[in-house]
């Protein structure tokens, strides 16, 4: 342990109440999304965090999944009197635990703990034991939960990689923007694309990619995606998760509360041949990032052009346009994604934060551990989607 290290523990330790600040280091426990939100959007001016631990995402699945306001905790760091780092965070109870995860996480693609750039180093393992030791204490947190944590961000170390950890089921799929991206992608590539586009236009209509920014577009452009996710899924035998309600509410609303900024944390964008649309990409921006949470495509004529890739191209051009730095497509291992990004390792963490929660983030690693092997075995994971399919009740 640093004497940095020792400094802040004992500033930290010796806050005169729960909830209030020092001259040094401090921590504050809020119950509430309404609470946390003045200090949340203060240190987003200034951290460094992905588009899932953005106030606005979270506050839009709080809003589809009808979660209890009184269920969400922020963990709030201060050094120097200041907020350095933050951890939203939901509370869920079950086997006689009290898991603490980031809202979404579960479904999400990065989990991340904001932080400013220049207090990134001293969140320490012994600094962040205090403050869980926190969580533990006040809220009663017992297993405090992470999925798909990446190495970096921007250039900073993960804090919370530096407990326990294993790799993902699945990997991230994740790419610096440049200038020049579009002029350096393969050469066959990039040739498939605008020669699709082109014949595309010839037969079809024009190619155009729009961002939804009405509520009548917003409706068809989300009608789309609902259309084209249903038959993809149908085709795979499994029902539709994107139809659910909280998926629907979190899309088409978010898209709504949205619409009137360059970088929503939630946004629609269909590519369009004439009047048609073809294909959609539902996405979520934090300042210099943009993540593409899911995208998806018609089976009709179009269709046999690489839909996808020219999306893919048409975005990318606005992207650079707006001064993005970086994009993701998200967790999953598929082929078409390494036309844009590179596959990525990620990890998972569940951390036991008392006595009782050390069995239960065992069964949590040991699970994820599991579907990992699966997922990463051709054969086993070949199988597994055939029980799926088996077990899905067949249409009449």
């Amino acid at each position: 342990m640093t004497t940095t290290d020792q400094r802040l523990i004992n500033e930290l330790a010796n806050q005169p109440a729960p909830g209030s600040t020092t001259s040094g280091g401090g921590i504050t426990l809020q119950r509430g999304l309404a609470a946390a939100e003045p200090a949340w959007r203060a240190l987003e001016r200034e951290a460094i965090f992905t588009p899932y631990q953005r106030f606005d995402w979270i506050a839009e699945i709080a809003r589809a999944q009808q979660l209890e306001d009184a269920d969400f905790v922020t963990l709030q760091i201060e050094f120097d009197g200041s907020p350095a780092a933050l951890l939203p965070l939901h509370l869920h109870r079950k086997a006689g635990c009290t898991f603490a995860a980031i809202p979404g996480s579960s479904f999400g693609n990065s989990d991340w703990m904001p932080v400013r750039r220049d207090a990134a180093a001293l969140l320490t393992r012994p600094v962040l034991n205090r403050a869980f030791a926190r969580l533990r204490d006040e809220a009663g947190v017992d297993v405090l939960s992470f999925e798909h944590l990446p190495a970096q961000w921007r250039g900073i170390d993960n804090p919370l990689l530096s407990f326990p950890h294993q790799p993902s089921p699945d990997h991230f799929y994740y790419a610096d923007i440049a200038p020049t991206m579009l002029e350096t992608l393969p050469k066959k590539r990039r040739v498939d694309i605008l020669r699709g586009r082109r014949r595309l236009e010839e037969t079809l209509g024009p190619v155009t990619l729009r961002r939804a920014t009405t509520l009548e577009h917003i409706d068809q452009v989300h009608a789309a995606f609902l259309e084209h996710r249903s038959v993809r899924f149908r085709q795979m035998g499994v029902p539709n998760v994107f139809a659910e309600p909280h998926f629907r509410a979190l899309f088409r609303d978010g898209a709504i509360a949205g619409a009137s900024e360059d970088k929503p944390a939630v946004a629609l964008h269909a590519l369009y041949v004439g009047e048609e649309i073809v294909a959609t990409a539902v996405g979520t921006y934090s300042p210099c990032h943009y993540s593409q949470y899911i995208n998806s495509n018609t089976d009709g004529p179009a269709s046999k052009y690489s839909l996808v890739g020219l999306l893919m191209f048409l975005l990318v051009e606005d992207l650079i346009a707006a001064g993005i730095s970086s994009i993701d497509m998200g967790v999953g291992d598929f082929a078409y994604k390494t036309s844009w990004t590179q596959k990525t390792p990620i990890n998972d963490a569940a951390i036991a934060l008392s006595a009782k929660g050390t069995a239960a983030a065992a069964l949590l690693n040991g699970k994820r551990a599991l579907k990992r092997h699966i997922k990463q075995n051709d054969k086993l994971w070949s199988f597994a989607k055939q029980l799926r399919q088996w077990r899905q009740p067949k249409p009449d």
